[in-house]
């Protein structure tokens, strides 16, 4: 049963054990599978006091009679790393922190840490990789921080491997005693001191190459000169040199995927990373895709050729790449067969189904098998039919309305509610596309040949949801949201009326699941480029297609 600790002083107002205590209400009252939560530190008066605290609310008395929630006054320094590695999580809600002792010790048991994003904790906790920083007193932010290790504990397992390589060496006694011998001779020579310190995910990627870096060099047969950091996802990735070459390194992981850790289900896989380095080998058929040059399934390892940046393309240009690049991975396979049948249907089934919870289910079973099918690989959860998204997306604000900000669920559930009305479930096959395609993506080999990269999110999506990525990823920095351009941008491109209108529907999934995504990992400062898509949405999607439909007329 996964397990939440809370480790601090208990009775100190700034370790901001009514927070967590608030959050945990919120979790009891979720549903979200069983869990355990401990509560640590302080003298047995002190424990006393807070045991009379959960008393006081109801789904906590009633989780503590169960022997779900265990208080404890304080243990021996000796046993605390005992605890921490039986943990799934630690919680330290501060509301005031200058270090964060529990937190360094607890990833160095390689545990994860959900803490307040204060003080000298935004230095200790790499967000999104070695834990989460959450808005301080906000117990909603934490809750769904937490929630996320309940759902999904290969969370807290890969999170728990990347906090004991973040902190090894790092801070422990030696390494700190270290530097400040060298700070200290420095000062006496009168010289000044140079300490290099990378601040969070480019040390940490940096040391996860070092780590594998005996595997990497095996796969490319020399020893490495030099390597260069060029991640632009969670995934570390680097440009590679030796002597004789250069190459493109990534660093697969077995980071669960995001909507994994916002719901619970039961499709999982053994190794997302093996899985990852299949789906590369089996997309390198395709001109456009880089090859691959060698991998290690086991560690994740995948060696591709580098590629060059298509940094002079025009829009006009780098738009016919994007197009080109798609539908060379479309024309990878043909999407059909007893599986895909099954997929349609599905649909068909799940058109006049009234429980939403069973139609998300059958479409996700029948994705998931035409995937592996198709793409001989272990099937996943993944988003695959954006009006099934849409389904989604109702259902989890009904089962966690307290996990988003009131103004941003509120819109989104009015827009959610005003696509699902708009038209009838479209029975219709998916497609193989890149699945996060960005002009980013776009590079070239050393030939001049086209090429892209970062076919992570590659998948079999239905309707045209390269296309509708392509111009999100174009306008989302803008100051201002403009769907309505962003709308005939899509119906420009979209190759029938069908396609329109799943181009449309996706459009509007990429902000929301966003938000949603960010809100869980305890960001919840609403973002007003949201909140202008949400409200717009509505009206400019009714000036495209009706459009759309007089000019039909016409013809």
């Amino acid at each position: 049963m996964p397990t939440i600790t809370y480790a601090g002083r208990i009775t100190d107002s700034r370790k901001g054990l009514p927070i967590f205590l608030d959050a945990l209400e919120l979790l009891l009252s979720a549903q979200i599978p069983r869990f355990r939560v401990r509560i640590v530190g302080g003298a047995e008066a002190e424990a006393g006091s807070v045991e009379h605290s959960i008393h006081r609310i109801d789904t906590c008395r009633r989780a503590m009679e169960d022997g779900r929630i265990e208080v404890w006054s304080r243990v021996e320094r000796a046993a605390l790393p005992e605890l921490y590695s039986r943990s799934t999580v630690v919680c330290v809600p501060s509301l005031r922190e200058q270090f964060g002792m529990v937190a360094v010790e607890a990833m160095m048991c390689g545990t994860p840490v959900v803490a307040s994003r204060i003080g000298g904790l935004q230095d200790l906790v790499v967000h999104d990789i070695t834990g989460y920083l959450v808005d301080r007193l906000n117990p909603s932010a934490l809750a769904s921080a937490l929630a996320q290790f309940v759902r999904n504990p290969k969370l807290g397992q890969w999170m728990g491997r990347n906090a004991r390589l973040w902190t090894t060496n790092r801070f422990d006694l030696e390494s700190v005693t270290d530097r400040y011998v060298k700070l200290f001779e420095n000062l006496m020579k009168g010289e000044q001191s140079h300490y290099d310190d990378q601040s969070g995910p480019p040390a940490l990627r940096q040391r996860m190459l070092e780590v594998d870096r005996p595997i990497v060099e095996e796969l490319v047969g020399d020893p490495l000169k030099k390597w260069r950091d060029v991640s632009s996802s969670p995934t570390p990735s680097f440009v590679a040199e030796t002597n004789n070459s250069s190459y493109f390194v990534k660093l697969h992981q077995e980071r669960p995927p995001s909507l994994n850790c916002l719901e619970t289900t039961r499709f999982t896989i053994d190794s997302i990373s093996s899985e990852r380095i299949k789906l590369a080998r089996f997309l390198s058929t395709a001109p456009v895709v880089p090859r691959v040059i060698a991998a290690d399934e086991k560690t994740g390892i995948l060696i591709q050729e580098r590629l060059l940046e298509e940094s002079n393309a025009s829009d006009d240009e780098a738009e016919a790449l994007m197009l080109n690049s798609s539908n060379q991975i479309q024309s990878i396979i043909t999407v059909q067969g007893p599986e895909a049948d099954e997929f349609l249907l599905a649909l068909h089934r799940v058109s006049s189904a009234t429980e939403e919870a069973t139609a998300i289910e059958v479409v996700d079973q029948a994705a998931m098998k035409l995937s592996a099918a198709l793409l001989e690989m272990k099937p996943r959860l993944r988003r695959c039919h954006p009006q099934i998204e849409l389904i989604r997306i109702l259902n989890y604000l009904k089962k966690n309305p307290w996990a988003v900000g009131p103004d941003f669920g509120a819109r989104v559930r009015s827009l959610v509610n005003f696509l699902i009305a708009e038209r009838p479930l479209v029975c219709t096959l998916p497609r193989l596309q890149h699945g996060s395609m960005k002009r980013e993506h776009l590079m070239r080999r050393f030939d001049g040949t086209p090429a892209v990269c970062d076919l992570d999110h590659a998948g079999l999506y239905v309707g045209p949801h390269d296309v509708a990525h392509w111009f999100h990823e174009q306008h989302r920095h803008s100051k201002v949201a403009a769907p309505y351009s962003m709308l005939n941008l899509i119906h420009r491109l979209a190759q029938s009326e069908e396609d329109r209108f799943l181009g449309a529907i996706w459009l509007a999934i990429f902000p929301i699941f966003n938000g949603l995504w960010r809100f869980a990992r305890g960001d919840w400062m609403t973002r007003v480029w949201d909140m202008q898509f949400l409200t717009a949405y509505p009206e400019a999607f009714r000036r495209v297609f009706t459009r759309s439909r007089e000019s039909a007329a016409v013809r």
